[in-house]
């Protein structure tokens, strides 16, 4: 694809450097594809990409219109991390000669780089209603810094209409003035992934028999696998023979409570907990599961469930917005606070083998029509368009 020429405009690039990249979240995820899909565009564009120096490696091979600026690891730590988006990352982007500085993460990393240059993405507002769960020194400078810089903010991309709604009740901000582009979906990774194939020996359990899949990491109570538990606890008294249940995904907030619910269930020895996988682990996960379940109970978009929807799978998910927003039809919807609900959505995919074949089909044809869509060209041409209005506000001295 063509873009028009950005006049060799300097972009400066952030992704979230809270955790590295070692834990593959969707932020990893969104920032990932779109630097890649960046370098391949034809524009005038260069880039200056902030990054750890632990991961400078990953990004290697980007072509000569990409700058690397590598972080040394003192500012990955939460705090440092903070002082340096704030303080820190404004002075690099002037001395890079940056025009457009994106923030991949803005729902928990905002900068003091001017408003008018910046476009924020935000991905979801979970953490600023968490007082319990984060603390009360993170949950007040979620509240107070970061909800009070996003309010000031001009240019705000939002991963989903349904988290557009969000800020719009939660911070007054018009959703007329913020950019929805759902993040680039499709199963590319797995087919690229590491080339170690083999697997654990507790994944070769879980694939010994039929089985449901959540893809997730273990964050509670957000990601309600205990109420997953719960609800397959209610599907083996209805169906002694069901499929197996798998969790994959590395541990995050409050994990002990998902492992002690797990320890403790009935049925302790048909969950698998197989914490993270590689893509290729992952891959063969999802190619072999007897469907995909998704019962959070918040979400900004939600990446597992696209990927399974690429797969083929029957999916079952949690009656969120943002899910109806990104799968439509295709999924069978439950109320994820009802274990109850849970459970009969999962024992009529067994018990109705049309039903499951209907899934089947129906995640196919979400996945065709979404295979080739990227976020990139619609990201880059936001870029041009706050480029453009900050010449026309000051534009450039002619020579005499």
């Amino acid at each position: 694809m063509v873009i028009h020429p950005m006049r060799n405009c300097v972009i400066g690039l952030v992704p979230d450097l809270i955790c590295g990249f070692s834990q593959k979240s969707g932020i990893y995820w969104f920032s990932k594809m779109l630097i890649e899909c960046l370098d391949q565009l034809e524009s005038q564009a260069r880039f200056v990409l902030f990054i750890p120096c632990s991961d400078a490696a990953e990004f290697s091979h980007l072509s000569s219109r990409f700058t690397i600026v590598r972080i040394p690891r003192f500012f990955v730590g939460d705090f440092w991390n903070i002082i340096w988006h704030l303080a820190v990352l404004p002075w690099l982007a002037r001395y890079h000669h940056v025009q457009v500085l994106h923030l991949f993460a803005g729902n928990r990393r905002l900068s003091l780089f001017p408003p008018r240059s910046t476009l924020v993405t935000v991905h979801d507002v979970y953490h600023y209603s968490q007082l319990k769960l984060y603390g009360l020194a993170r949950f007040l400078y979620f509240r107070i810094v970061i909800c009070g810089l996003l309010r000031k903010q001009v240019n705000l991309h939002a991963v989903s209409a349904a988290t557009a709604a969000d800020l719009h009740q939660l911070l007054g901000i018009p959703t007329t003035s913020i950019h929805v582009i759902h993040n680039s979906c499709g199963r590319g990774r797995f087919d690229h992934g590491d080339s170690d194939l083999a697997l654990a020996d507790q994944v070769e359990v879980a694939l010994r028999r039929p089985y449901f899949l959540y893809v997730s990491s273990l964050d509670h109570p957000r990601k309600n696998h205990v109420g997953l538990i719960r609800a397959y606890e209610y599907l083996l008294q209805a169906c002694p023979d069901a499929p197996s249940l798998v969790f994959a995904g590395p541990d995050f907030a409050s994990p002990e409570v998902i492992h002690v619910a797990i320890s403790r269930s009935l049925a302790a020895d048909r969950i698998h907990s197989l914490g993270f996988l590689s893509d290729r682990q992952l891959g063969a996960l999802y190619q072999n599961a007897f469907a995909f379940v998704h019962p959070s109970c918040f979400e900004g978009f939600g990446y597992p469930l696209v990927e399974a929807m690429s797969f083929g799978l029957p999916v079952l998910c949690s009656n969120l917005s943002v899910f109806k927003e990104i799968g439509g039809d295709t999924p069978l919807y439950f109320d994820p606070r009802q274990s109850e609900d849970i459970a009969a959505k999962m024992l009529a995919l067994i018990r109705d083998e049309q039903l499951r074949q209907r899934c089947i089909a129906a995640s196919l044809e979400m996945a065709r029509s979404a295979e080739l869509r990227s976020n990139a060209p619609l990201i880059l041409d936001l870029y041009q368009r706050i480029a453009e209005r900050q010449r026309k506000r000051w534009p450039v001295p002619r020579r005499r």
